[in-house]
């Protein structure tokens, strides 16, 4: 009984003091588009329409981390919006839009708008901006322009000095794509032969899109090895003539079935993206394979963030790995997670923990 007694004061003890921490942690730090002052002349459109079709929550703009090591000594700064984005959008638009010549009607839809420091593909430290302008007319949208680039945050990874600049002028670079896409669109009208779409299709775009996609639209898929998303994307593998090693139903490796002088007799497939074998999608993470699974009309898989480099990894388990790692045995060091596979550019989306399905 007073063994129990204690070690349920001890629990106590460890929990209130993870809490005490958080603290020294986390905290929050707010971005705003900022207006610019250059104006632009002679523009197309006097009204401006917002669409959000991100899939992320609309206040929460992601996080930054500014180094590899989650210590008490460095915080993660969880990035929020004190205004809705419609609102800044349209700001920013008409402040932009210095002397339309023209009543035209402008759209922008909104897929992605994150900060992240999230250790996967190029998202390191990065601001993640993905949207359609489109010029809205009475035959329908007709998209004008489109945007999906990743903002390196480079100052990040600046020590010393105050952090809140270091912040600042990574804003300004996340600032001035947003502002770039804007600026260089209030001039362009859009081709009046191009494709157009309803509001619905609009909404429904990447839809609109997989249809475009062999990964997605195909029947059969090619057997191959491919080194990058866009083979996979088109269906084009460089290696067609391969090996797949299994051990106990999970693919292990692959290797050439022959090679050649110029291959310097080596069997080794450098830079493996993706496999297909019989019907099935198997994607190339950190030397580990997974096997992709259609849904809905998109690709998921399970993998791994790894606790020492991913800071999402961390914060779903910062408490458990630092506080109570002591009282239950295994392996800490990854969790498995859900992540979808991007139409656009193949990168590997975390969705949620695998655990949150059970």
């Amino acid at each position: 009984m007073y063994i129990k007694s204690f070690c349920f004061v001890i629990l106590l003890f460890i929990f209130f003091g993870a809490i005490a921490q958080t603290d020294s942690l986390f905290t929050t730090d707010t971005f705003s588009i900022a207006i610019p002052a250059e104006k632009v002349v002679n523009g197309k459109y006097k009204s401006f329409d917002f669409l959000d079709n991100r899939k992320e929550g609309i206040e929460d703009l992601g996080y930054i981390a500014k180094d590899e090591g989650l210590t008490t000594d460095d915080k993660l700064y969880f990035i929020k919006t004190p205004n809705p984005l419609s609102i800044q959008f349209k700001e920013l638009f008409d402040s932009l839009n210095a002397s339309p010549i023209d009543s035209g009607k402008l759209l922008l839809q909104l897929s992605r708008f994150k900060f992240t420091s999230l250790n996967m593909e190029n998202f390191n430290r990065s601001f993640l901006f993905r949207a359609n302008l489109y010029s809205v007319t009475e035959k329908g949208y007709c998209r004008i322009d489109h945007i999906d680039t990743i903002v390196k945050l480079k100052e990040i990874e600046l020590f010393g000095g105050n952090v809140y600049k270091r912040l600042e002028r990574a804003y300004k670079r996340a600032n001035k794509a947003i502002v770039d896409f804007i600026s260089r669109n209030l001039t362009n009208s859009g081709n009046s032969n191009g494709q157009y779409f309803s509001r619905s299709e609009v909404i429904n775009i990447d839809s609109i899109e997989k249809k475009d996609i062999a990964l997605y639209s195909y029947d059969t898929l090619v057997d191959g090895v491919y080194t990058s998303f866009l083979s996979l994307k088109h269906q084009f593998p460089e290696y067609t003539d391969f090996d797949a090693k299994f051990k106990k139903g999970r693919l292990v490796k692959v290797e050439k079935k022959s090679y050649s002088a110029d291959d310097n007799m080596d069997y080794f497939i450098p830079d493996v993206y993706a496999v297909v074998k019989d019907e099935k999608i198997y994607i190339n993470i950190n030397n580990t394979y997974s096997l992709l699974e259609k849904k809905d009309n998109d690709f998921f898989f399970t993998g791994k963030l790894n606790l020492e480099t991913d800071h999402t990894a961390r914060l779903v388990m910062w408490l458990f790995v630092t506080q109570l790692a002591a009282f239950f045995p295994g392996e800490k060091s990854n969790i498995k997670y859900d992540f979808k596979l991007d139409h656009v550019n193949g990168a590997c989306i975390p969705i949620r923990s695998s655990n949150e399905k059970k």
